[in-house]
């Protein structure tokens, strides 16, 4: 194992904020998780969460409170590259030992196996929580 750090100093900090992403895919209809009690919410938007971010009196409200919310399964199981092509160069760019972590990486042996056998999900994912 590998534990690293500091790789957010080097991604381009525009493309990562909370606002790139509402105003980009803030219609997109989602479900969200109350992690307080793992209600889903269902039909908000992704603007929705975004919103509450950074900013916690713009957050959905459970009565009186606050929720911490996550996002269900978004971005979706696309392709992360297909969906979001300049975040997935971006973080391609910067990712640490990419000998082993790219897709295209000459050491990442999940990228290499043949193809009678079941590929894993090479990502990345991304989990987006508050």
């Amino acid at each position: 194992p590998v534990m690293v750090s500091g790789v957010h100093h080097k991604l381009n900090t525009e493309l990562w904020k909370p606002e790139s992403f509402r105003k980009e895919f803030g219609e997109q209809e989602v479900d969200l998780v109350n992690c307080r009690t793992n209600e889903i919410i269902t039909g908000a938007t992704v603007g929705d969460f975004w919103d509450g971010f950074e900013d916690v009196p713009n957050r959905l409200k459970n009565d009186k409170e606050p929720m911490v919310l996550k996002l269900k399964d978004w971005p979706p199981g696309e392709d992360f590259r297909d969906m979001m092509p300049s975040r997935f160069d971006d973080l391609m760019a910067n990712i640490p030992l990419p000998e082993y972590t790219r897709r295209d990486g000459k050491l990442n042996l999940a990228s290499r196996l043949p193809n009678y056998f079941v590929r894993p999900d090479l990502g990345p994912k991304m989990y987006n929580a508050y």
